[in-house]
């Protein structure tokens, strides 16, 4: 698609109150401008900028908009809005299509004369209607050369695979989004830097998978939901912060994460899903909180360097497989309360000395190392 092969170097989601925004680069849109599900887009020919923003109360950026409009337009930087930029003046003084730089909202600025744009016309007001659902569309910008993105208020949703498999180095989102949809960012393999608001409330599955440049990331203390797999494959993920909002660790979420170190669960979670931290070679040190219930098949299989982890007294089943092949687990004591644990639970833990397991639990099948002495309590 010729959309997906522009040249797109930065976007921008400007959110700021009209008292401060100082209005951007000139723009002609009298060519190049549509309207459609209450979205206004302008492309400025000269300048190779896409403006982007919300007509009225609101509107979503859809790709098949995106794809149609600017085909065949060399774009190579977007700002999206958050309100309808709209000039008044002797010329398409009832269009939303034109912006203008130099000075704050509100205040008249000189127009320079230029082919298409300009003519007849001494001065502007720029001004902006705000909006607060605006929605970025699943798949808008798939693909692209984005590099940099700042989206600001105004933005409550960022879409299914808004922006997968883009070059994006740098993240950063402000203002009042909730939700951060799945595949959002899958496979931006470039990305160092993220930066999440304290509005997100929800993160969705492979978000941010394959994201192997991620060192760190801190989840907003408002996250209540972090879908399967969403940072799986972040083979340089060191350090994570977690919401204390969490409720559960769904299935491999931190899935092949080898680089990362420790994690602390947050103390509201019941439940750690299938394969979560599987593959996590370099993690040394696991917090895990007495509201825990559960932990799944092969959550921690994989693990090398996990020397010791405690089981909460609140747990009841440790899944098949859960710890094999944490070849460095030295010591573990199972609380009285777990009545399971599964096949091949602590297989292949082979510094696994003694283990201490309470007399009414059921071991399943090559649960233990054979050179493994098992303590019944």
């Amino acid at each position: 698609m010729a959309f997906r092969s522009r040249k797109l170097a930065k976007v921008l989601a400007l959110a700021v109150p009209c008292s401060s925004f100082v209005c951007p680069q000139q723009v002609s849109c009298v060519k190049h401008s549509l309207e459609v599900d209450g979205v206004s887009y302008c492309y400025d020919d000269e300048e190779k900028y896409l403006y982007i923003d919300g007509i009225g109360k609101g509107g979503e950026i859809k790709n098949d908009a995106l794809i149609n409009f600017i085909a065949n337009k060399d774009v190579e930087s977007v700002i999206i809005g958050e309100g309808t930029a709209r000039a008044t003046g002797k010329y398409h003084s009832k269009s939303p299509k034109i912006l203008t730089k130099g000075s704050k909202c509100g205040s008249k600025i000189n127009a320079k004369k230029r082919d298409g744009f300009g003519k007849g016309l001494a001065e502007y007001i720029c001004s902006f209607i705000p909006f607060s659902d605006l929605q970025i569309g699943e798949n808008s910008f798939l693909g692209t050369n984005l590099k940099n993105i700042k989206i600001f208020s105004g933005v409550t949703r960022i879409g299914d695979s808004v922006f997968s498999y883009t070059r994006l180095k740098s993240l950063q989102i402000f203002g009042n989004a909730t939700e951060i949809g799945s595949y959002a960012f899958l496979g931006c393999i470039f990305l160092e830097e993220v930066k999440l608001p304290n509005s997100l409330l929800k993160i969705g599955e492979w978000a941010f998978s394959g994201c192997v440049n991620l060192k760190n990331i801190r989840i907003p203390g408002n996250v209540i939901e972090i879908g399967n797999r969403a940072f799986m494959g972040c083979t340089f993920l060191e350090e994570v912060q977690l919401s204390d909002a969490l409720l559960k660790i769904d299935d491999k979420t931190f899935s092949g994460c080898e680089s990362l170190k420790e994690i602390r669960i947050p103390e509201n979670v019941t439940e750690i899903g299938n394969r979560a931290f599987m593959g996590c070679k370099s993690l040394k040190e696991v917090q895990l909180p007495d509201a825990l219930l559960k932990i799944d098949d092969n959550t921690f299989s994989g693990c090398e360097s996990l020397k010791e982890i405690r089981i909460p007294k609140n747990v009841t089943k440790i899944g098949g497989s859960a710890f094999r092949g944490c070849k460095s687990l030295e010591e573990i004591r199972i609380p009285e309360n777990v009545t399971k644990i599964g096949d091949y639970a602590f297989y292949g833990c082979k510094s696994l000395v003694e283990a201490r397991v309470s007399k009414t639990a059921k071991i399943g099948k090559n649960a233990f190392p054979t050179t493994t002495k098992i303590i019944r309590y």
